[in-house]
């Protein structure tokens, strides 16, 4: 790619740039607890209260930041919920379904999980591949480092990716500003330091070229080709519109904060007892305090009449039963618009029946089919890549795909079921639905081994049924002849 052409597209896409950055740090922020009640910057209080307000208020010295962890807890269920167990791949063989599963590694468990934390924060989660030494790799991108360009079409097809995160030089100790531009047939990298602008960019010489007869380095340019044939960054949409979960829930999550520190101020302040003297007759508020410590007395003017001269205490009323009752309406609206299970509705014991089960998870199931039916075509797109790798032809072949949820289940119910549909269910399915069962296909394995090894080494204690004496005088005389 020409650096001028390069220095106009990244011009034109650093609005969406920033925009995504700020997106997904704001995103990822609260999924650290960090939310905006613990901003410096973040005042319990709008700007014309604060006016109103002397900077000093002897009623309200506390101010309590406690965050709370909403976001977190409802992008890990939905996680853990889908991605507890990667979807089990079918590709028409079980040598093809071996090859492909060891390319993808040992990670590919963490790959999946990750990769729904991710699309949960920002919208989108990226999972970019090449070749390294002949071998097949695969890692997730922060998605902020990404910015795509679609084509306009209907299919919404991706044309290139644009790539940009800072990193230290350790050669001369700056940092600098590093941009990729990947297409379908190449990448070419750029840099500039950080602060400077893209007059200042230039070609990133990173790139080794090697001699592949000789195996020697002839020299280091800024492009590289790939032989994917596609761009080399995959999309995990988190839905259909690529909207992060925050911006369903975030002003609730504020609204609690606000409410919940606000409750501690008062119960702080509360302690903290105000004494009204009047008419006292001393000056100094130190000896004041050392006589009411040592002797329980206050002197006080008496100016005869109506006289108020005296000690008196201001306190502050706390609508406690108002306040836990917004705090569990807005704690109960805060997943009801993030689509999650309330830890509070599985308070009922170890007895909730199936279907209250399936209720419970309603809403977190719908959520979760938006994020698998964008997952399959991504998924399928990468396995193709692999395949085309291990040149392994899947052209025109389905691949399937079978998800597991990974939730509470009454295990009990479900074994009941399993036991009175026993004699009317394949072997199959009960092994598929068997709760203690983790791969079905090895489960009527040993099932079968198990029958082979009772046949051969039946149990001496057990009965075994009578044998037919006509029917093996039958059977000697069919061999005799």
């Amino acid at each position: 790619m020409d650096l001028e052409q390069a220095k106009k597209v990244f011009e034109q896409t650093d609005s969406a740039l920033v925009d995504n950055d700020h997106r997904y740090r704001e995103s990822l922020r609260y999924y650290r607890n960090m939310n905006d009640i613990v901003l410096p910057n973040r005042s319990q209080k709008s700007k014309a209260d604060q006016e109103k307000e002397k900077p000093d208020d002897p009623l309200h010295k506390h101010d309590s930041r406690v965050s709370s962890n909403f976001h977190q807890i409802l992008v890990d269920q939905k996680a853990a919920y889908v991605g507890s167990k990667p979807p089990v791949l079918d590709l028409g063989d079980d040598k093809t379904n071996e090859k492909v599963m060891n390319a993808l590694g040992d990670e590919w468990l963490k790959i999946i999980y990750r990769l729904i934390v991710e699309a949960s924060l920002a919208g989108t989660g990226w999972l970019h591949v090449w070749i390294e030494e002949n071998k097949f790799k695969y890692a997730v991108v922060p998605a902020n480092e990404i910015t795509p360009i679609y084509k306009s079409t209907l299919t919404n097809e991706l044309l290139a990716v644009r790539r940009t995160y800072e990193q230290l030089d350790p050669n001369d100790g700056q940092t600098y500003i590093y941009d990729e531009y990947w297409t379908d047939k190449e990448a070419t990298f750029f840099k500039r330091k950080q602060g400077s602008t893209y007059a200042e960019m230039v070609y990133n010489q990173s790139v080794r070229l090697i001699d592949s007869v000789n195996s020697d380095q002839l020299d280091q340019v800024a492009t590289m080709n790939h032989d994917f044939g596609v761009v080399p960054f995959i999309p995990f949409n988190n839905n259909s519109d690529k909207s992060p979960d925050l911006q369903k829930y975030k002003g609730i999550i504020d609204a609690y904060d606000l409410v919940y520190n606000g409750f501690i101020n008062d119960v702080e302040d509360v302690q903290q007892v105000i004494l009204i003297l009047t008419n006292y007759s001393g000056m100094n508020k130190k000896e004041f305090l050392q006589n009411l410590r040592e002797f329980k007395l206050a002197e006080f003017e008496n100016e005869g009449g109506d006289d108020k001269s005296g000690l008196d205490k201001l306190t502050i009323d706390i609508p406690v039963e108002a306040r836990k009752e917004l705090l569990s309406e807005t704690m109960n609206n805060i997943f009801i618009q993030g689509q999650g299970v309330n830890p509070n509705d599985l308070k009922a014991g170890t007895n909730i029946t199936g279907i209250a089960i399936k209720m419970l998870y309603g809403q977190l199931e719908l959520k979760a089919g938006q994020l698998e039916a964008e997952f399959r075509p991504a998924i399928s797109q990468l396995i193709r890549l692999v395949a085309d790798n291990l040149d392994i032809s899947l052209k025109d072949k389905p691949i399937k795909q079978t998800w597991t949820r990974f939730g509470i289940q009454n295990e009990s119910e479900r074994a009941d079921i399993i036991s009175k549909l026993a004699d009317h269910t394949s072997k199959a399915s009960i092994a598929k639905a068997n709760p203690l069962v983790e791969d079905w296909k090895e489960e009527l394995e040993q099932q079968e081994k198990d029958a082979d090894d009772e046949a051969k080494h039946p149990d001496p204690f057990v009965p075994q049924p009578p044998i037919d004496e006509d029917k093996s005088k039958d059977d000697e005389q069919v061999d005799d002849e």
